[in-house]
């Protein structure tokens, strides 16, 4: 996570404050994708210039966006990090096309097994905002997310949990989750 990562979810937290949403600092991560401000790991395989480049652009914009300044100290500390990352990841091979490498593999005739633990309620368009992940977590979205075409999926497994992780003091903003049923609806008696 950034500094302005930091100083962002600081700053919302301070404007939405009364309403509990923002919980971390790395809450605020989960926005950038949508908004297509993030950070990408395969940013960091290009030439280190242009990834300073885009990590000022994006600084830049949340400045201007949030009211939130990085000093120097931080640029540097956070592009230091960034460096040293970089550095491990380049050195040991760490960033691959995984589209391409899981196409070829497929075409090999290889299996491959796409395993998500988070539930529809946490699917970025259908799950119960904010506590969503910053991607789809339904089953339609794996051919999508890793780039395999949908002749690809052969088989679904789908497991149901009754329990959800949402803090006690959201969940009471919620009138019915997207799956509820009403005890005097006839479906209520086959569960």
């Amino acid at each position: 996570m950034t500094a302005f990562h930091k100083k962002i979810s600081d700053r919302l937290r301070e404007i939405r404050s009364e309403s509990g949403i923002w919980l971390a600092p790395a809450d605020i991560t989960y926005a950038y994708k949508p908004l297509k401000m993030g950070l990408r790991m395969t940013t960091l395989h290009e030439p280190w210039e242009d990834f300073v480049e885009s990590y000022d652009r994006i600084n830049s914009t949340c400045s201007k966006l949030f009211r939130v300044e990085l000093s120097k100290d931080e640029r540097e500390k956070d592009l230091e990090s960034f460096k040293h990352l970089r550095d491990i990841m380049k050195k040991n091979q760490m960033i691959h096309d995984t589209s391409f490498l899981l196409n070829q593999e497929i075409d090999s005739g290889k299996r491959i097994l796409a395993e998500a633990c988070s539930s529809s309620l946490m699917d970025e368009d259908h799950g119960i905002y904010p506590y969503t992940d910053s991607f789809h977590t339904i089953t339609g979205s794996v051919c999508t997310g890793l780039g395999v075409p949908d002749e690809a999926i052969e088989t679904e497994i789908g497991v149901m949990s009754a329990l959800t992780i949402l803090k006690r003091s959201f969940l009471k903003h919620i009138n019915h989750f997207p799956t509820h049923v009403d005890e005097d609806s006839p479906s209520h008696a086959a569960i």
